[in-house]
């Protein structure tokens, strides 16, 4: 594991992370390992495997807005499309689902 990667743990310790910490630790009072390195990274070791996290459901998205009717307000026009374009990028985080059209 590089010093960057991203894991996820427990928030609590399981029973088998403060196994593999007192396992590390009596190795480590006999010499082997680095203190608090090898106990840190046997907890890491025993911490359950994190699975996908699961998606929320899709997020209900306002109307799109109609630039041609902002075109007497200035900058109106640019400001609709712009919402719009906010709203397909909104819907690409809700699995591709697509918005009003």
């Amino acid at each position: 594991m590089s010093n960057n990667e991203m894991i996820s743990v427990p928030r609590e310790l399981t029973p088998e992370m403060r196994e593999a910490f007192h396992e590390a630790h009596d190795r480590y009072e006999e010499g082997i390992g680095e203190s608090p390195d090898s106990q840190w990274r046997a907890m890491l070791r025993a911490a359950p495997k994190s699975t996908e996290q699961p998606q929320g459901d899709p997020v209900a998205l306002p109307e799109r807005k109609d630039p041609t009717q902002y075109w007497v307000e200035p900058g109106g026009v640019h400001k609709a499309e712009g919402w719009n374009a906010c709203l397909d990028e909104i819907a690409k985080l809700n699995e591709g689902e697509s918005h009003g059209e």
